[in-house]
């Protein structure tokens, strides 16, 4: 038996066509793959505390050290491995803030909660769904979903 989230993305392209992109999370439903949800909710919210703070190292302290960072969770081509691979992406692209918009969702080790990204800069806000991969207390994959 298997856990975890299909997440579809459909985006309305000038000209009236539709495009959709998907991913799949899952993993063996075993005991010992499950994310506890304290801890898990704790970790998150300490991640989230570290990017609107636009700090790096707290936002690299809450992930492993070959964690994955996915942008777009419907375009592989923008995925970021491992701690200098992120600690580079992190430098570049923060300036936002998180704020989780809705209760978070447990399916073994995953956690999605929807979530709402403000750019400081110009004050846009989009909403979006981050799939979260918890694995020994840490975050192993952090992936984003994005409303078009």
């Amino acid at each position: 038996m298997l856990t975890g989230f299909d997440v579809a993305v459909v985006r309305h392209v000038e000209g009236g066509l539709l495009v959709g992109g998907a991913a799949t999370f899952f993993a063996d439903d075993r005991p010992d793959l499950v994310a506890d949800p304290a801890e898990a909710q704790a970790l998150i919210e300490a991640s989230a505390a570290a990017f609107n703070a636009d700090d790096v190292e707290g936002v690299l302290a809450t992930m492993t050290g070959i964690a994955v960072l996915w942008e777009d969770a419907t375009d592989v081509d923008t995925t970021h491995r491992g701690t200098a691979r992120l600690r580079e992406f992190l430098t570049a692209n923060l300036g936002f803030t998180v704020e989780y918009i809705g209760a978070p969702l447990f399916s073994g080790p995953f956690v999605a909660v929807p979530s709402r990204h403000t750019v400081e800069a110009t004050g846009l806000t989009y909403d979006g769904m981050y799939i979260f991969w918890i694995s020994d207390g840490k975050i192993a994959l952090q992936a984003y979903a994005q409303q078009a």
